[in-house]
This record gives C-alpha cells, sequence and structure tokens, in this order.
C-alpha cells in the first residue's frame, strides 16, 4: 500500500540486520549498487525517497536514492539486479527500464516513537517479481528475484541527529550539569544558568547506527547511565560515572524523540528515552531532597522531558 509508505525512509530485511545502503563502487559491469550492508541508519546512503506514480496507479511508486538522486531500476535487461541508476522515471510496465514498485503492507506498526512504520514487501512491476538479497554471485545484493522478502520500514523524518558536541537546557532556563554528590555517583542537574560554555554542561554524542546514542559528559569523561538502585531516592537518576568501553547495559542506551525542530532561539528541543527501562527522562524534584535531577522513570513527554539542544563547536578544533 503506497499511502502507508513513508515520504522518506529506510530499508531492513527482517533477516537480516543490516540496512539496504548505496554502495559507491562497481561490481563488474555493475555500478550504482545497493547492498544489504548498511551500520547506520543515519546514513544518507540508506536513505531512499517515495515518488508516487501516475494518478490511476496509486498502488505504485517510483524509489528514489538520496545520495544519487537516482531512480531503483533494473541493472540491465538480462538479469534481475536492481540499482540506483536511472536518472529518470520510467512509468512504462512493459519496458525493463521501467521504475514502478509495488509496496505491500504485511503489518503496520502502531504509532512509536522509534518511526518504525511497519513490515512490507515490495514487487518490481515489470518483473512482477519481490525485491530482496540475491542469493546469486553478488550476495547481499539488491535483486528481483521472485523472493519472499519483509523489510522493516522506517521513517527517516522521524529520526533524530544530534550534534556530537552540545548541552542541554531544561525546561526551567538551566542547563543541564554533571554534579558530584557522593564519592561514588556523579549526578546530572539542571542548575547553571546563561552559560553553555561551563565545562560541566559540554557532553559528547556517540551514535550506535540504530538511531540510539550513549552520551559522554566532557568533565567527567564517562557515559550517562540510568541508577538502578531499588529503594533509594537516586533510583532511576541519570549519572555520568560508566567507562567508556562499557556498553554492556541499555541503561547507557538513549533514543532522541523529535519534540521541535526549532524553537524561538533557533535550536532543536527533543526527549530522551533511557532504553534500560524504557522510560523518559525528565527534570525530577522530590520531597527528599533531589532537585532538579534527570531521572528516567516518565512514561510519558512532559514539559519537564524538553530538553533544548545548543550546539557546541568541537573542543579539538576551538
Amino acid at each position: 500500500m503506497a499511502s502507508s509508505l513513508p515520504q522518506i525512509f529506510v530499508l531492513k530485511p527482517i533477516t537480516n540486520n543490516k540496512y539496504l545502503r548505496y554502495i559507491n563502487q562497481s561490481m563488474g559491469e555493475v555500478k550504482d549498487i545497493l547492498q544489504f550492508c548498511g551500520n547506520d541508519i543515519m546514513s544518507i546512503y540508506s536513505r531512499f525517497e517515495k515518488e508516487t506514480a501516475a494518478p490511476d496507479n496509486p498502488d505504485l511508486v517510483h524509489i528514489k536514492c538520496s545520495y544519487n538522486n537516482n531512480y531503483l531500476s533494473r541493472a540491465k535487461q538480462e538479469d534481475s539486479l536492481i540499482v540506483a541508476g536511472a536518472s529518470q522515471k520510467q512509468q512504462q510496465p512493459n519496458l525493463w527500464t521501467c521504475t514502478l514498485f509495488k509496496p505491500e503492507l504485511v503489518h503496520q506498526e502502531p504509532e512509536n516513537y522509534k518511526g518504525i512504520v511497519g513490515q512490507f514487501r515490495f514487487s518490481h512491476v515489470q518483473l512482477e517479481k519481490n525485491i530482496g538479497p540475491s542469493a546469486g554471485v553478488f550476495r547481499e545484493v539488491l535483486s528481483a528475484d521472485d523472493q519472499n522478502t519483509v523489510f522493516t520500514v522506517i521513517n527517516w523524518e522521524k529520526l533524530v541527529t544530534l550534534p556530537r558536541h552540545l548541552a542541554f537546557k531544561g525546561n526551567n532556563g538551566k542547563f543541564l550539569s554533571a554534579q558530584t554528590m557522593d564519592p561514588e555517583h556523579t549526578y546530572l542537574e539542571f542548575s547553571i544558568s546563561n552559560n553553555s560554555n561551563y565545562p560541566t554542561v559540554q557532553n559528547e554524542i556517540f551514535n550506535i547506527g540504530d538511531g540510539s546514542v550513549r552520551i559522554k559528559s566532557t568533565s567527567t569523561g564517562n557515559l550517562w547511565r540510568r541508577n538502578s538502585s531499588p529503594n533509594n531516592d537516586t533510583d532511576n537518576c541519570i549519572c555520568a560515572d560508566t567507562l567508556t568501553d562499557d556498553n554492556t547495559t541499555d541503561d547507557t542506551l538513549f533514543w532522541p524523540v523529535l519534540i521541535e525542530k526549532t524553537n524561538i532561539h533557533g535550536n532543536l528541543v527533543v526527549a530522551l528515552l533511557n532504553l534500560g527501562e524504557n522510560k523518559f527522562c525528565r527534570r525530577l524534584t522530590t520531597d527528599n531532597g533531589v532537585k532538579d535531577y534527570l531521572n528516567a522513570a516518565s512514561e510519558r513527554v512532559t514539559p519537564e522531558a524538553h530538553l533544548e539542544v545548543i550546539k557546541k563547536p568541537d573542543p579539538l578544533q576551538t
């Protein structure tokens, strides 16, 4: 169903944890290769765009590769490889140069923060065969071999790219700062006013590749993590005290959710979903002395979860 397909999307077969991406090299005489080898969902190489076909064919689409602006089509008349090689659309379904595809919705996902629309099959209209990873000589290259490949489709416009270096500002007007409150933990507190250059508010983003990130506090040199200490006032508070090579827990993973692309100050606004318990981070004050700490225990995005992103320069280039 063409209407269910996002305008800009990423494709990943459910049998392969790699994204379909453009390969800037040739395989023999075949150019503009598309291969299931992508590790970065945010890469322009893995991004595709939908263009609807003529009004009399509402179920059909043309698919354009965002990297080279070419349409997906057969590589040659004598084989079934699909490449990003057509500079113009071809509406005629009887021609081997046809650029029409028919998306089939297999399963639709409910609305979610990760941008997963659902699972689809895609058939090449002229060949009347489904597309998927080739099992031939060009292994894992996109081909129309009458396969039963099902793709997870992700709405790229739901994804958020954070600056590599940044500071976060809360809805109380204060910057999030790494504060050492006891010998063992460094908590994150919205406590610094009017100074995004203060050392303790600087952070560095590490993209995981699937849309999630890890965040390092520049002042401590350690990763953010959710503190899982039941029966403790600081349970679910975010600490900046985990070694950067400790990638064993989802408590150090965060999913940025778009709130506003550009606010009145011209800045991006996001919420952060901690993947340890799939709860949102928010500014929290309790009766037990916890004041304006970042805490990951919210089921929904409240105003206290809004984080204004202040892009900072790379410290190595300043």
